[in-house]
């Protein structure tokens, strides 16, 4: 049974609200203020990939990286994650803004969202909205990125 305390009140209002800055307004770029946790999970988001199209995905991200990618991550940790459920939002591999990209060849080396990699993506509604960049885990603009 869970002991609630004034720390972990504390941390469930701090995800409650970083929750509500990241679903706040699906159709227009979100604004964050802040840099995330070291731990982050998204919800049941969509990955979309050189590899294909995944729905109902968690992602775990931990100091930049991805750490764990599935339907319904179970975490077994003391340390704190900040947990975000982001229904309907889509990740996929993050594409530089303002750079041509030309492809030498035509074989299947598209970008692909990997555990281990750095948790470089792009996060956008359903329909293609796009709603922010992450560099090493944390909102493109803050943080240093």
């Amino acid at each position: 049974m869970p002991v609630f305390n004034r720390l972990n009140l504390i941390l469930m209002i701090a995800t409650l609200a970083l929750a509500s800055t990241l679903l706040a307004n699906s159709s227009s770029a979100l604004d964050f203020d802040q840099c995330l946790d070291a731990r982050l999970v998204l919800r049941d988001v969509t990955i979309a990939d050189g590899s294909g199209r995944w729905s109902h995905q968690d992602v775990l991200i931990e100091n930049g990286r991805f750490t764990a990618m599935g339907r319904e991550l179970m975490i077994e940790s003391e340390t704190v994650v900040a947990e975000v459920s982001a229904a309907g939002v889509v990740i996929s591999p993050l594409v530089e803004r303002d750079v041509i990209l030309i492809r030498a060849s035509y074989d299947d080396d598209a970008p692909v969202l990997m555990v281990g990699e750095d948790a470089d993506f792009s996060m956008m509604t359903p329909d293609g909205a796009h709603l922010a960049d992450f560099r090493q885990g944390q909102p493109v603009g803050q943080c240093g990125f």
